[in-house]
């Protein structure tokens, strides 16, 4: 599996992973593209396709998550989003049953990493995010040992996190620059416009409504909108918390292109923003995303250039490395340009490219 540019994509390519749009299926890992499909892509905003051989086997589970149980929980968050002044019991029923689906998904998977990054078009990023990060905050908190009736409380939370923005105007969701300051208190107000629509008109847990209310405040006081800081803060906000940000950092979005996973890393552990995320989420979240997932182009120490094709549970820095440019920029092929790191004292990667 490749991950690439769509600009670079030919005709014929076999999709690895799903593709989707308004929380809907575009097109199936599996599907053949055309011309046209591709020109659909690009014009639904999509900048880059993950790409698989005919001759590779892809895995039922894409990343924390079964395809199904993922087309399920984004339909579940679309509905109940889509139409978010007609909130009801029922609505509230369907979330919770999706969150169900979700921790006995996670809670059926041994294997925690975060191999893998959604794919999802502009338009439908609040719903593909909303499940990404209820995903990652489960799997955090099954580490945890949170129990089952605990996770799924979690899991409701995290789906229902972000509903609030469903009332920020379209052109403010949408714009392709920096915010300004009217702009960015417009949006600093999502988290209590996401508490008072659960609370009002959901029959969900007070914590789920917290959830809402604090996902964006921080350890050191420097959030909003209540300014809380430590122990105000509801433990599973800080896991919500470090989840959001991960997932934001990785997509793509209209002003920005996603981050890859070790520089999302670095920045999480950087010494201004460690101070403000909670120690054992983090330290959790530290074991087990990938810095350098399968699928991830790297440059080497050495100068060659190669595409990961395994990671070593115990070494995620070390993984195995299918070199495609030696350090002469010259073309590899063949069983023996693949090296793994992890028996190579003097290699390392140097950094992720695009």
């Amino acid at each position: 599996m490749h991950q690439v540019p769509i600009s670079m994509v030919q005709p014929g390519s076999i999709l690895a992973v799903n593709i989707y749009s308004k929380g809907r299926t575009l097109y199936r890992k599996g599907h053949q593209l055309s011309r046209s499909d591709i020109r659909n892509l690009q014009k639904a905003g999509v900048r880059s396709l993950s790409i698989t051989d005919e001759s590779e086997v892809t895995p039922k589970k894409s990343g924390l998550l079964t395809d199904e149980a993922r087309d399920l929980a984004v339909q579940a968050v679309y509905d109940v989003f889509d139409d978010f002044e007609n909130l009801s019991p029922q609505k509230h029923e369907k979330i919770v049953k999706t969150a169900e689906v979700i921790v006995d998904d996670i809670l059926d998977f041994d294997d925690m990493k975060i191999q893998t990054h959604d794919l999802r078009t502009f338009d439908d990023y609040t719903y593909r995010h909303s499940v990404n990060v209820t995903a990652i905050s489960v799997a955090v908190g099954r580490l945890m040992k949170l129990n089952k009736s605990d996770l799924t409380t979690l899991a409701v939370g995290g789906l229902m996190h972000d509903i609030g923005k469903m009332k920020i105007p379209e052109s403010i969701l949408r714009k392709q620059s920096g915010l300004n300051d009217e702009e960015r208190e417009t949006v600093r107000k999502h988290p209590n416009w996401g508490f008072e629509m659960l609370r009002t008109k959901t029959q969900s847990s007070p914590v789920a409504w917290g959830l809402a209310r604090q996902h964006h405040e921080t350890m050191d006081g420097g959030g909003y909108p209540d300014r809380r800081s430590g122990n105000e803060i509801h433990p599973w906000a800080r896991i919500v918390a470090v989840a959001d940000v991960w997932d934001a950092l990785r997509s793509e979005r209209p002003y920005k292109p996603g981050w890859p996973a070790d520089r999302v890393l670095k920045f999480l552990n950087s010494e201004e923003v460690v101070r403000r995320l909670d120690d054992w989420a983090l330290e959790i979240m530290n074991k087990i995303a990938v810095p350098f997932p399968r699928g991830a182009v790297v440059k080497l120490s050495n100068g060659m250039i190669g595409v990961v094709t395994s990671c070593h549970p115990n070494e995620l820095d070390k993984p195995v490395i299918k070199i495609i440019k030696d350090e002469y920029g010259q073309k590899c092929e063949g069983a023996e340009s693949q090296i793994d790191l992890a028996g190579e004292s003097g290699l390392s990667i140097e950094e992720s490219l695009k």
